[in-house]
């Protein structure tokens, strides 16, 4: 691991070729995700009649994430056998043939092969997920991994967005030619850079494989278990994915169904807690320190259910024929919102990276894998709890305080037992657990 040669700010960081070809990959790659379920949903809803159509979106947003349950463990065990640079140029290489069969595709509107496509999109990126913050845990240590993450992690949720708008305005305004298109140009950009990554030797290549993913699960499950650390950063990050998945869903609901906001409004709530916590990452690294992962992550959790509380209490119905953002209630919500998410920002990243740092070399990418595992199932169980229990409770104003009480509790835990004690080193390898 590199530990000289570079400063440790962003501006260093990006200016170093390796990161900067892995940057514009995953950047490309999470905009050419969305871009493409957006715009699939969009030309299958208008395709088809109304409730096939809005049935056909959703089972595209489930298949996108279908395979990071089914084929993590494979993917990072691949990460772990073989040189990573390697696998990044395939993997990128695999999203080009995509795209080409996208371009193909599309303009038939068939929903089958469209949701296929999707689906191998989705299995695309949960073998890039390993690679994506593998690398930057090899070539950097301390305060420079946690500044390459924040612009990793910051500037995936911007691709998330812009990718997303892209999708939907090119599906709604030029049609099913110009999104495959555009799908091929952005798997082209992102391909590329990938050629100026140095070769590097593969972490574990003795590694046995497991083309079964259930045995595969339970090993990795077993071994972060045997971790305590470990596990109690990978069950951190989780809750609060899994809270996000909530907020994000159901406050647009919420607002609809107290003062009946409409698309753009809703898609300026989407925004705002897309740009908060794309702020709060990418500011992790100056506000964390050397003691990356412990020392404000308690307090950054109390923020979000201080703000997740408050949104809960900040929307009433506005006069008649007021729309929401031209009350004063709706300007709260929108704050709150953002707020939640910079503070969320500011939570996941150094946990993330201490996660990296404190793994050994040679079960990176199992564990980046397992995350990545835990993340979607408590992602995929607590939105369906979000969607069954509002019909139950009688409003969405409840799950969302709910939400708001499960982050309080979260941030209780992390205070009464933080997931690290020791500092991280600037430069010279971290702290291993000895379990």
């Amino acid at each position: 691991m590199e530990a000289q040669g570079a400063g440790t700010g962003a501006r260093e960081v990006l200016l170093d070729r390796r990161f900067l070809a892995l940057f514009a990959a995953q950047f490309c790659g999470a905009a050419n995700d969305n871009l493409l379920k957006a715009a699939t949903g969009l030309l299958l809803v208008f395709a088809a009649d109304p409730q096939e159509g809005a049935a056909l979106a959703t089972l595209a947003g489930l298949l996108l994430m279908l395979p990071f349950l089914l084929a993590s463990p494979l993917a990072g065990e691949l990460a772990d056998r073989f040189p990573k640079p390697s696998l990044l140029r395939i993997t990128k290489a695999a999203e080009v043939g995509l795209a080409l069969a996208a371009l193909l595709l599309l303009p038939l509107l068939e929903p089958l092969p469209l949701l296929v496509l999707v689906f191998l999109m989705g299995l695309q990126s949960t073998f890039f997920g390993p690679l994506k913050y593998g690398l930057p845990a090899e070539w950097y240590d301390g305060p420079r991994l946690l500044l390459a993450n924040g612009l990793l992690q910051g500037s995936t949720f911007l691709a998330i967005l812009l990718g997303t708008l892209a999708g939907s305005l090119l599906a709604a305004t030029a049609g099913a030619r110009a999104v495959g298109t555009a799908t091929l140009a952005l798997a082209l950009i992102g391909f590329l850079p990938t050629l100026l990554v140095p070769p590097q030797p593969a972490a574990d290549p003795a590694l046995r494989l497991h083309a079964n993913p259930l045995p595969a699960h339970r090993a990795l499950l077993r071994w972060l278990r045997a971790h305590p650390r470990l596990w109690r950063l990978v069950l951190a990050l989780s809750w609060f994915w899994g809270l996000g998945a909530v907020w994000l869903a159901q406050v647009p609901a919420y607002a609809r169904e107290v003062s009946a906001a409409d698309e753009r409004e809703a898609a300026a709530l989407l925004a705002a807690f897309v740009v908060g916590i794309a702020a709060g990452a990418l500011v992790a690294g100056r506000v964390a320190g050397p003691r990356i992962g412990t020392a404000h992550a308690a307090p950054a959790m109390a923020v979000v259910a201080a703000a997740g509380l408050d949104l809960t209490l900040a929307l009433g119905a506005p006069a008649p024929g007021t729309a929401l953002l031209a009350s004063w209630s709706g300007w709260r919500l929108l704050v709150d919102l953002a707020v939640l998410a910079f503070a969320g920002g500011l939570y996941a990243v150094p946990l993330l990276t201490r996660l990296l740092a404190d793994t050994p070399a040679t079960h990176r990418g199992r564990v980046v894998a397992a995350n990545n595992v835990v993340n979607a199932v408590l992602i995929v169980a607590v939105s369906a709890l979000a969607t069954v229990l509002p019909p139950l409770l009688g409003s969405v104003r409840i799950v969302l305080l709910l939400a708001a009480l499960a982050a309080a509790v979260l941030a209780l835990w992390l205070w009464w037992r933080p997931p690290v004690a020791a500092p991280l080193a600037a430069g010279g390898g971290t702290d291993r657990e000895a379990a």
